[in-house]
Order: C-alpha cells, then sequence, then structure tokens
C-alpha cells in the first residue's frame, strides 16, 4: 500500500511548479512581444504605414520589455522551480512506495528544493 505525503509537503511541490510556471509564462510572453514589436517597427521602417510618436513609442516599449527579460530572470527563476519541484516529486515517489524511508527523507528533499532555489542566478 502506498504511503500518503503529508499536505504541507504536495502543497510545497504544488506552489513550485506553479512558480515555475508562472515565471516561464511571463519570459515567453516578454520575450514574444519584445521580439513582435521589433518586427512591426523594422517594418514600418520599409513601408511608413506609422507615425513617428508611434514608432517612437513601440520602439521604447520592446526596449522596455527586453529590459525586464532580462532583469527579471524569469528563464532562470523558472527553471530554479521546476528543477526543485523534480527534487521534491522524485523524493514523493520514493516515500510513497518504500515504507523503510523515513519521514525526514521528505523534509531533506524539501530542504535540498530550497537550497537549489537559493542558488538561482
Amino acid at each position: 500500500m502506498a504511503r500518503e505525503i503529508p499536505n504541507e509537503t504536495v502543497e510545497k511541490w504544488l506552489a513550485w511548479k506553479h512558480w515555475s510556471n508562472h515565471w516561464n509564462t511571463l519570459h515567453y510572453i516578454t520575450g514574444f512581444s519584445s521580439a513582435a514589436l521589433t518586427v512591426v517597427i523594422a517594418a514600418n521602417a520599409k513601408a511608413q504605414f506609422m507615425g513617428p510618436l508611434l514608432t517612437t513609442i513601440l520602439a521604447g516599449i520592446a526596449a522596455g520589455l527586453t529590459f525586464l527579460v532580462t532583469a527579471f530572470g524569469a528563464q532562470i527563476k523558472g527553471k530554479g522551480f521546476e528543477v526543485a519541484g523534480r527534487e521534491l516529486e522524485v523524493a514523493m515517489a520514493k516515500y510513497r512506495t518504500n515504507p523503510d524511508l523515513p519521514d525526514s527523507f521528505l523534509g531533506e528533499a524539501e530542504a535540498r528544493g530550497v537550497e537549489i532555489l537559493n542558488n538561482m542566478k
């Protein structure tokens, strides 16, 4: 019979999965938006379908989004939460199926996950 995982551990694992998705989504949306605006600005240089003020505003927004992608480090944060979550998921699977593992096994996995998150750069 499979052992039950404590709710606190499951909640932490779900939170880490959530934050991984959140940071990865932020990374992709800002990166794609910046790239799309850059394409529109480049096309405008040839066809001149926007006024100079709008072109300048869009260029500023594109530059700002590019800055945010870099400054937030969203991809690194997303990866960190993903790796921490996987560390905990592996421990939960082993704990669930091996009655010889002590309860502290899950706590050690959480600690390794926190260590991963602390080392995100």
